[in-house]
């Protein structure tokens, strides 16, 4: 079964079986950071005449990143 994904939700979790079974332990980028990072990357990497501001980069990552997050839990309701 499909969960949610949460924007806080850490990329890469760790999992501390020395602590208690269920406990995780993160130190890293939550999902929406993660994914805005490779929009960036990504944006940064195929743009040739590249112009735009840092600023202008950075929001443009974090709303794709969002838009991801979004749909990616639109498509958790449509496969129950």
């Amino acid at each position: 079964m499909l969960e949610r994904t949460d924007s806080h939700d850490p990329a890469f979790p760790l999992f501390c079986q020395h602590i208690e079974p269920s406990s995780v332990a993160f130190y890293g980028l939550t999902k929406r950071e993660y994914f805005a990072a490779m929009a960036m990357q990504g944006l940064i990497a195929a743009d040739t005449d590249f112009e735009k501001t840092a600023l202008e980069v950075s929001r443009w990552a974090v709303s794709q990143a969002d838009s991801l997050i979004e749909r990616l839990n639109e498509t958790v309701g449509e496969s129950q």
